[in-house]
């Protein structure tokens, strides 16, 4: 079989979000992670996660899993601060990323869904969101 030569781009735009709240200590089959981006038919490529406390939050982990309907795959984990947030707020919300870009994807396999979980209950939840496209 001849090798295929014609670059594949992602088709277009791919964004997903999710809010955990309950914890999550088991990296290895989760039972509190999220759905953040749907299996894709072909799979997708990731260009950027980042997440921020949706209110005043406790230290905890963000965590990121791949998930093939069967089995879970923990990808990676970066640290969340403890960060308060009150009424009239004016200093600037860091969104602590990643690290995935353009020149650094994520990719995902076919039917590949990428899931969310955080390793310390916050009742108000830490938003993750994640942007790339799908094959």
């Amino acid at each position: 079989m001849p090798a295929n030569t014609v670059p594949v781009f992602p088709s277009g735009p791919l964004v997903g979000k999710a809010l955990p709240v309950a914890a999550n200590t088991n990296y290895a089959v989760p039972t509190a992670a999220l759905q953040l981006i749907p299996g894709q038919t072909n799979g997708a490529r990731i260009v950027r996660v980042n997440c921020v406390p949706a209110a005043t939050c406790v230290a905890t982990d963000v965590q990121l899993y791949g998930y093939d309907g069967t089995t879970y795959r923990f990808i990676r984990a970066v640290a969340m601060p403890a960060t308060t947030i009150s009424a009239g707020n004016t200093a600037a919300i860091t969104p602590v990323d990643f690290g995935y870009s353009d020149t650094s994807p994520l990719y995902l396999g076919a039917n590949e869904q990428l899931m969310t979980a955080i390793s310390v209950a916050n009742a108000s939840g830490i938003s993750v969101r994640a942007e790339g496209g799908p094959y």
